[in-house]
């Protein structure tokens, strides 16, 4: 699955964003589209809403998302690919480190170090940025052909088979690779973060 985007950013009238104002900063963490989220946290900025929270919005944005020609690329969703691809290579000694390494420099470059350095405000709303990026991948994932598709392209499942392939994948994320590499307390915050987004999602299901 690819989480690029294939056309030009989407953006909406500034009275629909000055419009969602009055739940700030929820309208933030419901939008899917980065480029909305760049337009709801500069109208949140323009209007002082909550200005200290926003630094740190600001960094973590910055952070997360580039603007390529053909639109916003996730980093935070690079996360899901990541353990996907540390499930599929193994677990002897040598792979464990090496895994180990790469991981934490995947969190380093998502920025965690540093938000845990400005304090617990700011860890707070870095695990809701993580929350958010778990609905981004299950709405994607709902979405995409490719993931939803059966063998050989054949059709597409259903949705109870639908949440059990994304269950199936937080599971990885947020249980197996952790306890794998014995990284559970390290990733704490993205762990239950993402406990969240699929409870969110999928009440009735838990890791």
């Amino acid at each position: 699955m690819e989480f690029k985007a294939k056309t030009v950013p989407k953006t909406v009238d500034p009275e629909t964003i000055s419009a969602k104002m009055n739940v700030w900063p929820d309208c933030y963490y419901r939008e899917m589209e980065p480029a909305i989220r760049r337009q709801l946290l500069d109208e949140a900025s323009r209007q002082g809403l909550t200005p200290e929270d926003n630094e740190i919005r600001e960094f973590l944005f910055k952070k997360r998302y580039q603007l390529g020609k053909h639109g916003y690329i996730d980093s935070f969703l690079k996360t899901w690919m990541e353990f996907k691809y540390v499930y599929g290579s193994g677990n002897g000694s040598f792979s464990i480190k090496k895994n180990q390494k790469r991981i934490r420099a995947l969190f380093k470059e998502l920025g965690e170090p540093e938000i845990r350095a400005m304090g617990e405000r700011a860890v707070e709303i870095l695990s809701r940025e993580y929350e958010h990026s778990g609905l981004v991948y299950i709405t994607l994932s709902s979405t995409d052909p490719s993931y939803r598709a059966v063998i050989f392209g054949l059709g597409s499942v259903s949705e109870e088979r639908l949440a059990q392939r994304i269950t199936a994948d937080f599971v990885v994320a947020a249980k197996v690779i952790p306890e794998q590499l014995g990284m559970t307390e390290e990733l704490s915050l993205w762990i239950e973060a993402v406990k969240r987004s699929l409870r969110t999602a999928y009440p009735d299901t838990s890791l």
